[in-house]
């Protein structure tokens, strides 16, 4: 695993995207004894880290109707599921020092989550202020495309 040490591997398969919702609802299974959560999702850029951030979303409660859009350009999307928790879903690729995304007030209040999904998590010096912001993982998904192109290694591990 990388950016952190997984101490139990929860998932690991090789699937096409005919299989994101089983993968999607065992993800949110192994979240569900952790509250508040934060997964960070590790992949290069093309792996699908916003396509299995929605299916995670949508297996969690989101109304299918309800479309996840990737949180590229705003950092930050907030959805709020039909129970009530309110979920994050964070990217932070442009690498924009996370002191400087905290005094914008991009975070706001992060407490006030139930869940957070962190494309591109932040690393080095970086990592440890997001620790200091509540930004943690206590989960990691690593995506690696497979050398067909329709596939991908996903490995979900408890980070911590």
């Amino acid at each position: 695993m990388t950016h952190a040490t997984a101490h139990r591997i929860l998932l690991d398969i090789v699937a096409g995207e005919d299989s994101l919702g089983t993968i999607a609802r065992d993800t949110a299974k192994g979240l569900s004894g952790t509250a508040p959560f934060c997964l960070w999702l590790v992949g290069p850029v093309g792996a699908g880290k916003t396509t299995i951030s929605s299916a995670l979303l949508h297996a969690m409660g989101l109304p299918d109707k309800v479309p996840v859009l990737s949180p590229t350009y705003t950092y930050i999307q907030e959805y709020t599921l039909p129970d009530g928790r309110r979920m994050a879903h964070m990217d932070l690729y442009r690498g924009t020092a996370i002191e400087a995304l905290e005094d914008a007030g991009v975070f706001g209040d992060l407490s006030s989550f139930s869940g957070m999904l962190i494309e591109w998590p932040p690393l080095g010096d970086d990592a440890a202020a997001a620790a200091n912001l509540g930004l943690a993982p206590t989960h990691i998904m690593t995506i690696t495309p497979v050398e067909d192109g329709a596939r991908r290694h996903y490995q979900f591990a408890v980070a911590r």
